[in-house]
């Protein structure tokens, strides 16, 4: 290839690639984005059974992580420094599974958090329909706690979207 070919080739690839750079600003122009937002209150009873959880717990818009091929069933331990994650369906035919759309319930346990088993049972109302469900997961302390333990709870949606439509309610009780 002679010189002024070399020259030709490399200004059409510049000018190819300035006309990809455009477009592709034209493209990027016209996604827009999806806000997402979510108020929360706590409504709180003081009792016994929920001692072990005296603080509100953080609130997140998640995905399920990755290696989760199934909702939460049975009873989850908890001991000191220990992180317990439970995996419950927004409602009844969802199989939690990794990247599914969730919220997500942070709760630390009470240092002296007392033995026992805790269930955290939530209720929602979501989707086009609405859908409503609920499911229920617990928690067993076997010995009374001398260090914080961590209870993640995540509300599987069954897709990696949002619902059509949102979450018009999502309460979690811990009893």
């Amino acid at each position: 290839m002679s010189g002024s070919n070399k020259r030709r080739v490399l200004i059409i690839a510049a000018a190819v690639a300035m006309i990809g750079m455009t477009s592709g600003f034209a493209l990027a122009a016209g996604l827009t984005s999806t806000t997402v937002s979510q108020n929360a209150g706590l409504y709180s009873v003081s009792t016994s059974a929920v001692a072990a959880f005296p603080t509100t717990p953080s609130v997140t818009v998640t995905a399920i992580p990755s290696s989760v091929a199934a909702c939460s069933s049975g009873s989850q331990t908890l001991a000191n420094s220990v992180t317990v994650n439970i995996y419950l369906p927004a409602s009844t035919g969802i199989t939690c599974t990794t990247s599914d759309f969730a919220e997500e319930f942070s709760f630390a346990s009470l240092i002296t958090a007392a033995m026992g088993t805790y269930t955290f049972t939530e209720y929602t109302t979501y989707g086009a329909g609405p859908t409503s469900g609920s499911a229920i997961g617990s928690v067993t302390i076997a010995a009374t706690m001398s260090i914080v333990g961590n209870v993640n709870i995540f509300v599987d949606y069954g897709t990696a979207a949002p619902p059509t439509n949102g979450i018009a309610s999502l309460s979690l009780v811990v009893q």
